[in-house]
């Protein structure tokens, strides 16, 4: 009896970190940016040949899901993560700016503000969040949320 007991809370705490710890480590700004720079060397390169309409060399990006994108001035997004389904669900990743600038998530007509070291977007009367931060460069983190 002991041993079940043992074995049910063995697989409950699984059970907890799998659902409730390994997706925020994973749409986590630390998480995003080692992506990032396991993938450092090859990003620059790609940017420059998609945003010139050439395809993606065939390198695998280690940790990239997909690569798109996002806004008709050239930003490119790579997805790291995701999680869940809308209301409970979110995005991560990192992107490209052109010009530097923080961007929203796909191209979405809201407004940003700065929060310490990141940039964000809170809806009013609702669940919707979306934060930015500068990781090196031109490169940033995002994650919205839903």
């Amino acid at each position: 009896m002991k041993r079940n007991a043992q074995l049910a809370a063995s697989v409950f705490f699984l059970f907890c970190l799998c659902i409730f710890a390994f997706p925020r480590i994973a749409g986590s700004y630390g998480y995003v940016s080692l992506i990032y720079r396991i993938n450092e060397t090859r990003l620059e390169s790609i940017a420059v040949a998609l945003r010139y309409g050439c395809a993606a060399p065939q390198t695998e990006l280690h940790g990239v899901s997909g690569v798109s994108f996002e806004n008709a001035d050239g930003t490119i997004a790579f997805a790291c993560s995701s999680f869940g389904i809308a209301p409970a669900g979110f995005y991560a990743g990192f992107y490209h700016s052109p010009d530097g600038a923080p961007k929203s998530f796909q191209n979405a007509k809201i407004e940003l503000r700065l929060d310490g070291e990141s940039w964000r977007y809170d809806e009013p009367n609702g669940d919707n969040r979306y934060v930015t931060r500068k990781i090196k460069g031109n490169w940033y983190y995002y994650r919205m949320s839903f």
